[in-house]
Parts: C-alpha cells; structure tokens; sequence
C-alpha cells in the first residue's frame, strides 16, 4: 500500500462532479477490515452530495493500522 504524504492528502470537496452542488454532509460507517496480522477496526467517512445522494469521496482518519512496520 502506499503511503500518501500529508502535503499530497485529497483536498475537501468542493463541487460535486456528478451534479455541481455544493453542499455536502459527513456520515460515518463503522467497518472491520482483515489485515494479514489480524482484524482491525475503524471508521468509513464519507462525503455526500446533498443535491443528488452521490458519495463523493470515502476516507478513514487513522490510517495507523493500514501502514506496515
């Protein structure tokens, strides 16, 4: 997996690709992810268009567990 440097992170949504709205809501999803070293758990965040349903993008906050030592 690569890891991504903070300066090269997704910047915040600001315009739907699919309508071009601009409103936007953050709903959470919590997930158990299977790793090789065991199941760990977070939380799914996702951006959705407020015009037409669409999820625009998907993210976890603490990637800690996803990186490899």
């Amino acid at each position: 997996m690569e890891r991504i440097a903070p300066e090269k992170a997704a910047a915040p949504v600001e315009k739907c690709p699919y309508c071009g709205g601009n409103e936007f809501a953050e709903a959470k999803q919590r997930f158990v992810s299977p790793m090789e070293d065991g199941l760990h758990g977070s939380v799914l965040f996702h951006t959705i268009c407020l015009g037409c349903g669409s999820v625009v993008r998907s993210y976890i906050k603490d990637i800690a567990p996803f990186i490899k030592k």
